[in-house]
């Protein structure tokens, strides 16, 4: 599968939870009654996009509202509270927590401890996530540097890529590039070919403090 493009700026996607979002177009009926729908399908304002180009669309508010209507009368889950914007909600079932940002993009993080383990620092949460990345259709040449880096080196820059694909720009925080990174791994190198990568990807969410402060007031009164 080639790698998809943002619906706004037609860039290529590079993946990264807090940086992207894909808008499901399931969400979305022609027969809701509500106009907007329609005319969302009409102009395919759904898919993948980037939440820095998502933030200054005439489509923010339209999906930021959606999401919210969409995580309490579909996924039923609780509101923990809101500040400046950010939302809280906790799935019931599995305490999972989801932070509906301003910007309209959503993160979901497996517990409230892995959130309470990030890093501190100025004002913001730094919380570390790993997850599988796939890039499939590169330009050989890239191709072949990214596997050579990962199989020498045990991984590669994603600041790099970024770059060469010309998306560094695409990128709320571009600055946290610099500590993320693709690494080796083995099971996934079955999947290589002279377009395509597969590898674990090391990067960066940030939060708010104020946010954290807030998701622990919510979690103590929600029990």
């Amino acid at each position: 599968m080639m790698m998809e493009h943002c619906f706004i700026s037609g860039k290529l996607i590079i993946d990264l939870v807090g940086e992207v979002e894909n808008f499901r177009p399931y969400l979305l009926s022609s027969t809701s009654g509500n106009p907007l729908d329609a005319k969302i399908i009409a102009q395919k304002a759904f898919g993948n996009c980037y939440a820095k180009h998502l933030a200054t669309s005439a489509w923010a508010t339209f999906w930021y509202e959606k999401s919210k209507d969409h995580f309490i009368k579909n996924l039923r889950l609780s509101l923990l509270g809101d500040v400046d914007g950010n939302f809280l909600y906790m799935n019931p079932r599995t305490m999972t927590i989801t932070w509906l940002l301003p910007t309209g993009i959503s993160v979901e993080f497996s517990s409230l401890e892995t959130i309470l383990k990030g890093k501190s620092k100025n004002g913001l949460r730094y919380i570390q996530r790993k997850s599988e990345m796939n890039m499939d259709g590169l330009d050989n040449a890239l191709a072949v540097e990214i596997q050579t880096g990962l199989k020498q080196a045990g991984e590669f820059s994603m600041h790099e890529i970024a770059q060469r694909l010309d998306v560094l720009d695409c990128f709320l925080m571009p600055e946290l590039l610099h500590d993320a990174k693709l690494v080796f791994n083995k099971k996934l190198k079955r999947y290589w070919d002279d377009e395509s990568i597969s590898a674990d990807c090391v990067y960066w969410i940030v939060i708010p403090e104020n946010v954290v402060e807030m998701l622990v007031a919510g979690m103590v009164g929600n029990h």
